[in-house]
C-alpha cells in the first residue's frame, strides 16, 4: 500500500470510532426525547413527535449493534453518517412543522455545529450542512419570520461548524501521518537492529574461526618440548590471543545486552567464594606487573540466589581494569554483606593506586567505546566496552556502580547489588548437584568412532589432534552433504558426530535434521561452531543437536561435553 492509502485506511478506522460515539449519543438522546414527547406533549402531537424520535433511536442502536458484531462494513461508514445526519435534520424540522416552535431553528443551528464535530469527511460535512440550510431557509420563508436575525444565527453556526471541522480533521490527519511515520521508523530500526545482530554474529564467527586455530595450536604446541625462552614467547602470544578473544566477547556481549537477549539464571551462590576464586584467577596478572592484589572479605560464606556468570563478569571487568591501569602499589577488593529481611545487600569496592581518572571523564566513563585515557599516547588498549557492559549488567540485576577517583591517588569503583537470601544448606545442595552433574562428563567413554564435519583445514587438524589425544578414532568430512552420506551409509556406525554449522553445499543444521530423520538410531550430534548467540544455540538444539561447543575450543569443555552426551545416550 502507498503512504496515501495507509493514511486513508487509518482515517477510516478513526471515522469508524467516531461513528460509534455518534451512534451511542443519538441513541440515548432520541430515546429520552421520544419518551418525553410521548408522555409530556399534548396527545394530538405526542405520537407524531415521539415515534419518529424513537425510530431514530432504534436505527442508531441498530448501527451500534452492527458495529459491535462486525457486520457493518467500513465502506458503509460514509453512507451511515449521511443517514444519521438526515435523521437529525428530519427530526428537527418535523418538530418545527408540527409545533411551529421557532426554537427549532436554534436546534437546527446546533445540528449544523454537530456536523462539524461528528465527521472527518469534507464531502459528507458539506452535504449535511447544505441540506440543513436549505430546510432552514425554506422553513423561514414559509413561516414569514425576520430572516435577518435567523440568517445571522445560521451564519454563526456554519462558521463554528467550519472552524470545528477544518481545525480538527486536518489535525487528526496530520497525527495519523506522524504515527505512520513513527511506525515506519520503528520498523526500520527493528530491521537495522536485526541486521546489526546478524552482522555481529557473522563477524564473531569469522573472527572466532581463525582464532580457534591460533589458540588450539598454541595449546598443542605447549604439549611439546619447549625451552624457557620458547615458553615465554608462547605465553606472550597466548596472552595476546586471549586479549583478542576478550575484545570479541565484549562486542558480542554488548550486542546481546543492547538487544535485551541476555537472561539471568539465578541459582544458590556464595558471593564470598566467587570473589575469592575470581581474585585467585587474576592474581597472576597482578604478579606479572609486580603489584599486590589484596582481599578484604567476610569470614563466613554469603549465600544468595544470583547469576554467578553475570556477577563474576562484573567483578572480572572491574578487577581486570584496576590491574591494567595500576603500575605501582596494588589493588584491593573488599566485600560487605548486610541482611535485610529476606534480602542480602552486597557492597563491593575495587580500589587501585593507579593514575586516577579526570573528573570531567567520570560522567562519560560508562558510555560505550569510552575510555579513561582516550589520548593517542595511552599505555593501555581496549574496546571501551567493558564498563558499558558492567553498567548494563548491573541494571539488569537491579544494581548500581559509582566511581570515586583522584589524580595521582587512584580510583575506587563501588558496586551495590541486592539478592534474595538462601540458607547455607542450599549451597551444599547445589555443590552436590554440580558434583553429580559433572560425574558423567568425567566418565570414561571408552573407544569412540567420531565423525568430524568441518570445512576449515586448520580446525580439522586441531580438532582431530584433540580427539586423537583422547584416544578416539576420527573421520573427517568437509561439508554437510558428505556428513549426511557418511553418517547414514557407512558400514561402520559412528558413535558421535561433531558438526560445524557454516559449511559449503549443505549447512550443519540441515545436515543434523536429515541425519535425525533418516536413521532409526542416529549418533549424538554436537554443534561445533563460532556462532555463540543465544538464538543460534537454541536453533541448533531445536534441529536435533544434543549439545554445543563454542569456538575457540576449550579442550576440557570439549572432552566434558563428549562425555556428557555419550553417557546420556548410554542411560
Amino acid at each position: 500500500m502507498t503512504k496515501a492509502q495507509l493514511i486513508d485506511a487509518e482515517m477510516e478506522v478513526i471515522a469508524w470510532q467516531y461513528l460509534r460515539v455518534v451512534a451511542i449519543a443519538f441513541c440515548i438522546f432520541y430515546l429520552l426525547r421520544g419518551l418525553s414527547y410521548l408522555f409530556m406533549f399534548p396527545p394530538e402531537v405526542s405520537g407524531l413527535l415521539g415515534w419518529p424520535a424513537l425510530l431514530s433511536a432504534g436505527l442508531s442502536a441498530l448501527v451500534l449493534l452492527l458495529q459491535i458484531t462486525g457486520r457493518l462494513p467500513k465502506a458503509a461508514i460514509g453512507a451511515v453518517m449521511v443517514g444519521v445526519g438526515v435523521s437529525l435534520i428530519f427530526n428537527v424540522f418535523w418538530n418545527l412543522y408540527l409545533t411551529a416552535d421557532a426554537v427549532q431553528f436554534t436546534n437546527a443551528c446546533f445540528a449544523i455545529i454537530a456536523f462539524g464535530l461528528g465527521t472527518l469527511s469534507a464531502p459528507i460535512w458539506l452535504a449535511q450542512v447544505v441540506v440543513c440550510l436549505m430546510c432552514y431557509f425554506y422553513a423561514l420563508d414559509i413561516m414569514g419570520l425576520d430572516t435577518r436575525i435567523y440568517t445571522q444565527i445560521a451564519v454563526s453556526a456554519v462558521t463554528l461548524s467550519a472552524v470545528s471541522f477544518f481545525l480538527r480533521a486536518p489535525t487528526i490527519r496530520r497525527r495519523v501521518e506522524l504515527q505512520l511515520e513513527l511506525e515506519e521508523k520503528a520498523r526500520h530500526l527493528e530491521r537495522a537492529n536485526k541486521a546489526k545482530d546478524r552482522f555481529v554474529a557473522n563477524m564473531s564467527h569469522e573472527l572466532r574461526t581463525p582464532l580457534t586455530g591460533v589458540l588450539g595450536m598454541m595449546d598443542l604446541l605447549r604439549d611439546t618440548r619447549l625451552d624457557r625462552e620458547q615458553t615465554q614467547f608462547l605465553d606472550t602470544a597466548r596472552t595476546s590471543a586471549d586479549f583478542l578473544l576478550g575484545i570479541i566477547n565484549d562486542v558480542l556481549d554488548y550486542s546481546k545486552l543492547d538487544a535485551g537477549k541476555i537472561k539471568l539464571k539465578p541459582a544458590p551462590l556464595d558471593v564470598r567464594a566467587l570473589t575469592e576464586n575470581l581474585a585467585s584467577m587474576m592474581r597472576e596478572q597482578a604478579e606479572r606487573k609486580s603489584i599486590s592484589l589484596t582481599l578484604d572479605l567476610p569470614k563466613d560464606p554469603v549465600p544468595v540466589s544470583a547469576d554467578a556468570v553475570r556477577v563474576g563478569q562484573v567483578l572480572y571487568n572491574l578487577v581486570g581494569n584496576a590491574i591494567k591501569f595500576t603500575e605501582v602499589g596494588g589493588v584491593t577488593v573488599s566485600l560487605e554483606a548486610k541482611q535485610h529481611a529476606n534480602k542480602t545487600c552486597l557492597f563491593w569496592q575495587v580500589r587501585d593506586t593507579g593514575a586516577g581518572i579526570p573528573q570531567n571523564r567520570i560522567a562519560r566513563l560508562f558510555e560505550r567505546f569510552e575510555q579513561a585515557d582516550a589520548s593517542e599516547t595511552r599505555n593501555q588498549v581496549g574496546t571501551g566496552l567493558g564498563l558499558a557492559i558492567i553498567r548494563e549488567l548491573l541494571a539488569l540485576m537491579g544494581g548500581d556502580v559509582t566511581v570515586d577517583s583522584k589524580i595521582g591517588h587512584g580510583t575506587t569503583f563501588s558496586v551495590t547489588l541486592s539478592f534474595d537470601s538462601v540458607p547455607l544448606s542450599a549451597l551444599v545442595s547445589e555443590q552436590d548437584g554440580l558434583a553429580n552433574k559433572d560425574q558423567p562428563e568425567k566418565a570414561q567413554t571408552g573407544p569412540l568412532y567420531i565423525l568430524l564435519a568441518e570445512d576449515n583445514r586448520v580446525n580439522q587438524m586441531l580438532v582431530s589432534r584433540l580427539l586423537e589425544a583422547g584416544g578416539w578414532e576420527v573421520k573427517i568430512v568437509q561439508d554437510g552433504e558428505a556428513a549426511v552420506a557418511a553418517a547414514t551409509k557407512s558400514d561402520r556406525p559412528f558413535d558421535l558426530v561433531l558438526m560445524d554449522v557454516q559449511m559449503p553445499v549443505l549447512d550443519g543444521v540441515s545436515a543434523a535434521r536429515i541425519i535425525r530423520a533418516s536413521m532409526k538410531s542416529p549418533p549424538p550430534i554436537i554443534a561445533l561452531t563460532a556462532n555463540t548467540m543465544r538464538d543460534d544455540v537454541e536453533r541448533y538444539l531445536a534441529a536435533g543437536m544434543d549439545a554445543h561447543v563454542a569456538k575457540p575450543i576449550d579442550r576440557q569443555l570439549l572432552y566434558e561435553t563428549i562425555g556428557t552426551v555419550i553417557q546420556r545416550k548410554a542411560d
